[in-house]
């Protein structure tokens, strides 16, 4: 996948997983642009790519997101002050 958005999505998710587009600039553009022409000319680059963890430091998906719920509550109660 290619990805422009948040800029902390590497905090996240495997930076090796995806196509990060941090900046429109000449130079990211062009990093950019070269990944997604390698991924289309070789197979094992693409195959590497895709094997990765989706999330960083091999979290499993189904811990990810409890615990990101857990900090969505935790962010709540403080702000009620419960």
């Amino acid at each position: 996948p290619i990805y422009w958005g948040a800029s902390n999505v590497e905090s996240y998710f495997n930076p090796n997983r995806f196509i990060h587009i941090k900046d429109i600039d000449d130079e990211n553009m062009m990093n950019c642009i070269q990944k997604i022409h390698r991924l289309f000319e070789n197979d094992d680059y693409f195959r590497s790519m895709t094997k990765q963890s989706i999330f960083k430091d091999n979290v499993d998906g189904e811990d990810f997101v409890e615990n990101q719920i857990k900090c969505i509550v935790d962010e709540i109660r403080s702000i009620l002050r419960v």
